[in-house]
């Protein structure tokens, strides 16, 4: 039963509506080459935030997190904060 409701539930999870009631600035990453989580729609979610910056990286949704794509990555978090 646990599991069949967190099926229902993650059918109706939409962050992205939630997004606009959020106060603070928001740093969106988007990895050029990523086809799990596409530019574009990183880019639609930073559209609605109040306050975004968008930094986005040449690289697929793996490579992101090793080597020089991490360290951009990493770089663009500690100028946000």
């Amino acid at each position: 039963m646990g599991r069949a409701r967190l099926v229902l539930e993650m059918a109706r999870y939409r962050p992205i509506l939630s997004i606009p009631n959020i106060k603070v600035p928001i740093l969106f990453i988007s990895a050029t080459k990523d086809r799990l989580c596409r530019p574009e729609d990183v880019a639609a979610a930073a559209a609605v935030a109040q306050h975004p910056t968008e930094v986005t990286i040449d690289a697929n949704h793996f490579e992101i997190y090793r080597g020089k794509y991490l360290q951009q990555a990493m770089d663009a978090m500690v100028r946000h904060v």
